[in-house]
């Protein structure tokens, strides 16, 4: 007879199973709480990281310190609660585990940004002295540099890897607000890592560029949008800059009437033969519609060389709206018959001089004036906070392309925002770029308007039906 007892091998596996519902009971309970509190961290981290950017652009750099450490404590809170191996376990689980997996390594790279790059920043802020890079008079005070490219390093260093991270997350995996928020995250961290970067960059490269090591001299390429190349806008006029010691020096104006077209083309690439065929290599005005600015800016210096001789270190192009940033610090310019404000000298430069002048060779003279009274402007006095501020918001608009005639200056240029290069095709990425470029000689952009629309969809190698 039976005494009503279930069977020994039995009652193991009703144990073993209850023990294992209810350690999956605390398991989920114990993820749950480290979650909410993982997010509640992460949350302040995106609030803190917002406050923090408004106290170092108001230059409250006390303010800022405290922000950055609060930071720091929470971003390695986030860190903590996500990185068990409780955590962890749930990250393999299907259709679950990608959440926890994203999760997690927000709050890695969260972590690693504030320490590996957050704090070497605050140290540059706190440590660099905007006054002592001495404007005053053409000349820029070089040994602050030395101080700043070393912490500048580190940072820019962490930030790439946290943009190398953030980019490997699964998103589409995730939940949707999830998603979101990665997008964010990467949006902001690459953000980060290109003008982090851009300084460094700067650190490393202006003391020798700017004559610490020797004379150097560049071709100063101004573009006139109101008749679009890849790059701007043509080359309307031209300059020398010579630089020796952080001095900077206008040495020599002309215009694009002292470069008559060629009758053999400069060398090219064959994508850009492809696209525009031999005329880049023959006309001054239209070496900017090579897409990549490496080519042009070699190309740009040859030409120069070709007309005048010397020696050129390198080639900057900036357009007409750099001209509109650096007035709103330098103040109200006169040139020919203009007197030109900030909020009117795109119209002056890009149409009303067209219509008040209609002799080009006066017109070339113009623009020579206006590009002089702006440069000795700009070096001869204004805040440099201000100043400096002006020229990093004409670059983050794409108006300011460098290209360095030493190799490795290039490289460094190249792989930065402001060499202009046209990315490359890899793992991370494919890429498509939109060129305009207006052949008409009208000067007409200025009144125009564009809109560009992408999408992504795959070819199904027919054209669909379309029904009569």
């Amino acid at each position: 007879m039976s005494d009503g007892r279930l069977p020994v091998r039995r009652r193991w596996i009703g144990w073993t199973v209850g023990v294992l519902l209810a350690l999956l009971v605390i398991a989920i309970g114990w993820v749950t709480v480290r979650g909410i509190g993982a997010v509640n961290d992460l949350q302040q981290v995106a609030k803190g990281a917002t406050q923090l950017k408004e106290s170092i652009a108001s230059g409250d750099l006390d303010g800022a310190e405290p922000i950055a450490r609060s930071i720091a404590r929470n971003a390695a809170s986030a860190d903590d609660l996500t990185s068990d191996f409780v955590w962890q376990a749930f990250g393999v689980v299907p259709l679950l585990g990608p959440n926890f997996r994203a999760v997690s390594e927000i709050a890695d790279i969260a972590d690693d940004v504030s320490t590996d790059a957050l704090a070497p920043l605050l140290d540059v802020a706190s440590g660099l002295d905007l006054a002592s890079l001495g404007f005053s008079g053409g000349a820029i005070d070089l040994a602050p540099f030395a101080a700043i490219e070393q912490p500048l390093g580190t940072a820019s260093t962490a930030l790439s890897a946290a943009q190398v991270q953030a980019r490997r997350i699964d998103a589409d995996a995730t939940l949707p607000p999830l998603a979101e928020a990665i997008g964010q995250l990467r949006t902001a961290v690459t953000q980060a890592a290109t003008a982090v970067g851009s300084l460094h960059g700067a650190a490393v490269l202006l003391p020798t560029m700017l004559g610490g090591e020797g004379p150097r001299n560049y071709v100063l390429a101004m573009q006139n949008n109101a008749e679009l190349r890849s790059s701007g806008g043509i080359v309307g006029s031209i300059a020398l800059l010579h630089a020796e010691n952080g001095r900077i020096s206008l040495q020599t104006q002309a215009s694009t009437r002292d470069f008559p077209p060629l009758d053999t083309s400069l060398p090219l690439s064959e994508s850009t033969i492809a696209l525009f065929e031999d005329r880049p290599g023959r006309y001054l005005q239209n070496i900017t519609s090579i897409p990549d600015f490496a080519e042009a800016g070699e190309t740009i210096a040859a030409r120069w060389t070709g007309r005048f001789g010397g020696t050129v270190d390198g080639v900057i192009a900036v357009d007409a709206v750099v001209a509109k940033h650096l007035m709103a610090v330098t103040g109200d310019l006169t040139f020919g018959p203009f007197t030109a404000t900030p909020e009117n000298v795109t119209d002056i430069l890009l149409s009303e001089i067209y219509a008040a002048v209609p002799d080009p060779a006066v017109q070339d003279e113009i623009f020579a004036q206006a590009a002089g009274a702006l440069f000795n402007a700009a070096l001869s006095g204004g805040n440099p906070k201000a100043l400096l501020g002006a020229l990093a918001d004409s670059a983050a608009e794409g108006r300011i392309r460098i290209w360095s005639a030493h190799d490795e200056e290039e490289s460094l240029l190249a792989s930065s925002a402001l060499g202009g290069t046209i990315p490359k095709d890899g793992p991370d990425g494919t890429y498509v770029g939109v060129l305009m470029n207006d052949s008409t000689g009208g000067k007409m952009d200025f009144y125009t308007r564009a809109t560009i629309a992408t999408a992504i969809g795959t070819c199904q190698g027919s054209p669909p039906r379309r029904s009569a």
